[in-house]
């Protein structure tokens, strides 16, 4: 069902996405999508709550940190500076086989959300 709604409501479409991933639908008690506004921050932080232990049950670890790409100016990431992410900086527009530096990629926003208070040393180790 996710893909059927990715490929028909996102602007991107659908296209296979490549690595581990948790991808999530939100519904309403009746069973049906949601999918209305001023919701996102408020999704976001539910499936954050969430994530770790959905996480570790398929993975096996458990994740400290998360991120996303919001492409500009498409986007301006507004539910996620709501939401308490943090936006560390911007791609420069390369996709991942970009070998000859064309640049021909949207540029986007990376931002990140710590999923415990000691993410860093966590990562550091």
């Amino acid at each position: 069902m996710w893909n059927a709604f990715v490929a028909r409501y996102h602007y991107f479409g659908y296209k296979t996405l490549v690595g581990v991933q948790m991808r999530y639908a939100v519904h309403d008690r009746d069973g049906g999508p949601i999918a209305i506004p001023n919701l996102g921050s408020h999704i976001l932080a539910i499936v954050r709550r969430r994530l770790p232990a959905d996480w570790t049950e398929r993975y096996n670890t458990t994740p400290v940190l998360i991120e996303t790409f919001v492409e500009t100016p498409r986007h301006t990431g507004a539910v996620y500076r709501a939401s308490g992410w943090i936006h560390v900086g911007t791609t420069q527009g390369r996709g991942r086989y970009d070998r000859q530096k064309q640049y021909d990629k949207p540029r986007k926003d990376i931002w990140l959300r710590p999923l415990r208070r000691n993410w860093s040393r966590t990562l550091n180790r």
